[in-house]
């Protein structure tokens, strides 16, 4: 559960953020130890740039999932400067599910069931750095690369799932 802020509204079980500046959920002191998942369905209306889909403050030294302006969706964990990458690209104005996997150096990403692999620098979860608030559609809470769409059953994992798990997501569908 989480706060919504900055012009983020709800329609059902839906969440319209606007692309307004701090338009996001913001999920307070959560904190994982060394694996996490991170699930979203997701409806990008437009590309105005990167979009975050979720991210751990601060971001650069914590994990995130997000949408580069090619379309493609990212991820990083610890450093920020490591990434793994979705290998197709995003429709705008469709429904997509998507899957991101971390545990030490192994990402996986899934786009709609379709998983690919990479490598990432293991997650910073120091003794402070571990209780930062999560942020859904932005990061650290700045006003940039806002995710401008809709989100619906955001989830999070104290553990790595399997592809069989993330297959069984997406067959139940929204």
């Amino acid at each position: 559960h989480g706060v919504l802020s900055g012009g983020a509204t709800t329609s059902g079980r839906e969440v319209i953020f606007t692309g307004a500046t701090s338009s996001c959920i913001t999920v307070p002191t959560f904190s994982l130890a060394s694996e996490i998942s991170m699930c979203a369905w997701i409806k990008p209306t437009t590309w105005l740039g990167n979009m975050f889909i979720v991210s751990k403050k601060p971001v650069n030294s914590q994990w995130s999932m997000f949408i580069q302006s090619d379309q493609h969706i990212y991820m990083t964990g610890g450093s920020g400067s490591t990434h793994s990458v979705a290998t197709t690209g995003l429709t705008a104005n469709t429904w997509h599910h998507v899957v991101g996997t971390i545990t030490g150096t192994t990402a996986k990403l899934y786009l709609d069931g379709v998983g690919t692999t990479g490598t990432v620098t293991a997650i910073a979860n120091g003794t402070t750095a571990g209780t930062n608030d999560i942020l859904i559609s932005t990061y650290d809470g700045g006003g940039s690369y806002i995710f401008t769409g809709r989100m619906r059953d955001v989830r999070l994992y104290n553990r790595v799932l399997s592809a069989a798990e993330v297959a069984e997501l997406y067959k139940r569908g929204m």
